[in-house]
């Protein structure tokens, strides 16, 4: 079953505060469509969002940096901001 994330004014604050580039932002969006946990790897990125290898390495750390998403050495991503709606 499919889940909405409801993307709260604290999130939408701290996305907004982040400026992130376009590819920073497809590849936030990207990863919100997963619920919960979820293992992708730089070529899921680099195909799903349209962008090259580094660009999808540095838009991991950018997004790891501004701590909108946590990333495990296996590329087990989290989301941070989002809150799971009814």
């Amino acid at each position: 079953m499919e889940s909405d994330y409801l993307l709260t004014s604290k999130a939408a604050k701290k996305l907004i505060q982040a400026n992130l580039t376009a590819t920073e932002w497809r590849v936030w969006c990207y990863l919100n469509t997963f619920e919960g946990q979820h293992q992708v790897t730089i070529d899921d990125l680099m195909t799903n969002c349209n962008v090259s290898k580094s660009s999808a390495y540095k838009a991991v750390e950018k997004l790891k940096q501004q701590q909108l998403f946590s990333f495990n050495k296996h590329y087990l991503c989290k989301n941070l901001r989002g809150e799971q709606g009814v």
